[in-house]
């Protein structure tokens, strides 16, 4: 168990906070080859403003790495 998932983030780099408490806990993550994900539409960010875009991607990785001290961008 991992607890609570990381809410510090909203949008992008939510898979990079969950490795990171999955590595906190001595767990690895997998990757299943044989899963496909099918994306049919982007409607988050193609029916939003640009103000909005940029805050849920790049004000979303300047967050996460300000409080992981790593570099993203």
């Amino acid at each position: 168990m991992i607890g609570e998932l990381d809410t510090s983030v909203s949008f992008w780099c939510s898979d990079d906070c969950y490795a990171r408490q999955l590595e906190s806990q001595g767990l690895i993550h997998a990757l299943d080859t044989g899963a496909r994900v099918v994306h049919l539409f982007n409607k988050t960010l193609d029916t939003t403003s640009a103000e909005v875009r940029k805050k849920l991607t790049l004000d979303q990785a300047k967050l996460y790495e300000n409080r992981n001290r790593v570099k993203l961008l």
